[in-house]
């Protein structure tokens, strides 16, 4: 997608390749992309999706739902799994409540089945433990960072 981005030109055209990227099953990091000329140089909704993709979460996508292109649902179930490796980030052991909650996932079935896409994507390594309703993580890939953020992390 980063070559099809370099040479793509025109507003449609980038666009339309920003939703193939994040409707693709196997694509999870977006910061390339971002920085590629033809994308970073637009001012688009699609833009702001891609945004929130590389380093947003699906609780950011409700407050700003509005201001975003229709997605997909593959496209929502991909940003729920960049929110829970957003949270295994900071949390190795992660309630299903709090992923139910954040996620607007209606039952447990559907959410185990989510977290297990996530491993086997290799987003994460960890444990379901339906006992006590939690994941154990184990390891989390990182997500693309915020712009400034790599300059706060310098300065710790």
């Amino acid at each position: 997608f980063r070559i099809l981005a370099g040479t793509t030109k025109g507003v449609a055209a980038c666009n339309k390749v920003i939703q193939e990227a994040l409707n693709a099953s196997n694509v999870f990091f977006f910061g390339e992309l971002l920085d590629a000329p033809n994308i970073a140089q637009l001012e688009s909704n699609w833009v702001d999706a891609l945004k929130l993709f590389s380093y947003g979460t699906f609780a950011e996508y409700k407050e700003i739902k509005a201001k975003l292109p229709e997605l997909t649902p593959a496209m929502l179930t991909k940003l729920k799994q960049l929110s829970i490796v957003t949270m295994a980030a900071t949390n190795k052991l992660i309630s299903y409540q709090s992923m139910q909650t954040e996620l607007d996932i209606p039952n447990v079935r559907e959410l185990e089945d989510l977290i297990i896409e996530c491993i086997y994507a290799g987003l994460l390594k960890g444990k379901l433990d339906q006992m006590n309703m939690k994941l154990e993580v184990h390891e989390v890939v990182a997500r693309d960072v915020k712009p400034g953020q790599l300059e706060l992390m310098a300065g710790m």
